[in-house]
């Protein structure tokens, strides 16, 4: 049976040592070089960080949208945490980006981790990831149990394979993807609707992140007293077609 998880620690270990692209080593396109500061954007108008607080970046990644984050962190004065896989946070350590005091943790989160996480977070950031994941209904459940009073959990790029199937159905996706391929329309992969396209490419996606897996998310913390958005991304953002975001919000 095929582990994603350790598929994807192999690929981006393997980017890590050998490219040097910021853009492609952290798994986006090189066309998508400039967008993150998009990203950033996005990103810290959800998590709203603020001076001397806490922040934990699970699957912190290496390239712009890192520099950018880091050196927000520092500006806040955020006691910070990165989490990742060793050959990722060496080339972090590499750039000296960081503020003095940042705790660097290696491994998979929640297991795998050569060190435990201590103490709770105002700010917490999985950002891409959820797709790479064996367990993602334990990740979050682990990541929410890190959260302060008043802190904010932010489950960024989520891949949802209906979302893509509902997309790449329409008039518009079919247009879009038949343009991105550089192929002519009548070439583009015609779907009756999302169940269709998942049926003819389930091979290649993680079927755990779907639109179940997002409603039950949603429904599940909003009835332990959580406040849960579901957040529509920017057209800016490299992937917005096809991804969403989740907001966790413990008052």
């Amino acid at each position: 049976m095929k582990n994603i998880q350790l598929d994807a620690n192999d690929f981006f270990a393997n980017c890590a040592k050998n490219d040097t692209n910021k853009t492609t080593i952290s798994g986006r396109y090189a066309s998508d070089e400039g967008k993150e500061s998009d990203i950033t954007e996005f990103i810290t108008s959800l998590l709203r960080f603020e001076q001397n607080n806490s922040f934990l970046d699970i699957g912190c990644g290496y390239g712009y949208l890192t520099d950018s984050l880091l050196a927000l962190a520092t500006e806040n004065k955020l006691k910070t945490t990165l989490i990742d896989i060793p050959e990722i946070l060496d080339k972090v350590k590499l750039d000296k980006n960081f503020a003095k005091g940042t705790t660097f943790i290696q491994g998979n989160f929640p297991d795998q981790l050569n060190k435990k996480v201590v103490g709770k977070f105002d700010h917490i950031l999985i950002y891409s990831v959820l797709h790479y994941v064996l367990d993602p209904e334990k990740m979050i459940e682990e990541a929410v149990c890190l959260l302060n009073d008043g802190g904010r959990l932010l489950i960024g790029d989520i891949p949802n394979i209906n979302k893509k199937g509902r997309f790449l159905a329409s008039n518009t996706g079919r247009s879009f993807d038949a343009t991105y391929k550089g192929i002519a329309l009548d070439k583009a992969p015609k779907y009756k609707d999302a169940d269709d396209f998942i049926e003819k490419n389930k091979k290649g996606l993680n079927l755990k992140v779907s639109d179940a897996l997002i409603t039950k998310i949603f429904n599940k913390y909003r009835q332990l007293g959580y406040n849960v958005y579901l957040i529509e991304q920017p057209a800016s953002l490299p992937f917005s077609n096809t991804r969403e975001d989740i907001l966790i919000v413990k008052d």
